[in-house]
């Protein structure tokens, strides 16, 4: 590889974001959420160093939107992410302002589920509200869902913000 023609994409943050203990924690929350995003950029200077000059991060996808999403902690893991998304921002503005030879790119895959949800007859899903784990002995064609379990997308929708990107 080479600094000029090698991207380092990172999408982190998903399953820390769960699996946190927001009541054990509360009080600690945003001090964990910040040293997580802290960490990421902390490996960063060495990618760096080594002559990484491209980066593309993704940020989170709302997590209380997601499929089967029963967490009693709805506006918990909101303000998780929110606060993942917002420390993700102002440490990619300060990164690059620290090495304005990079590319740095935050794709907004937030926004773009959200858009994909909403006009999903658009591209070709028949279901956009629930999973292809839940539904597939009524509708075994995988392709038909945005998402494959309460995670993870399908192959095609990946492929949507692949091209998107």
């Amino acid at each position: 590889w080479n600094s000029n023609d090698t991207l380092f994409a990172y999408w982190i943050g998903t399953n820390d974001m769960l699996i946190i203990d927001h009541t054990k924690y509360k009080k600690r929350i945003n001090e964990t959420i910040d040293s997580i995003v802290d960490t990421l950029f902390e490996t960063l200077e060495g990618v760096y160093e080594s002559g990484g000059r491209n980066f593309l991060f993704l940020n989170l996808q709302a997590l209380d939107e997601m499929p089967n999403f029963n967490d009693t902690d709805k506006n918990d893991i909101k303000k998780s992410y929110l606060r993942f998304n917002d420390r993700l921002y102002k440490n990619s503005l300060n990164f690059y302002g620290l090495h304005n030879d990079t590319n740095v790119i935050i794709y907004n895959i937030k926004d773009e589920f959200q858009y994909i949800i909403n006009n999903y007859q658009k591209y070709n899903f028949l279901i956009h509200n629930d999973t292809y784990n839940s539904l597939k002995s009524q509708y075994p064609d995988i392709e038909d869902y945005i998402w494959t379990d309460n995670l993870h997308a399908t192959s095609k929708a990946n492929k949507i913000f692949a091209k998107d990107i």
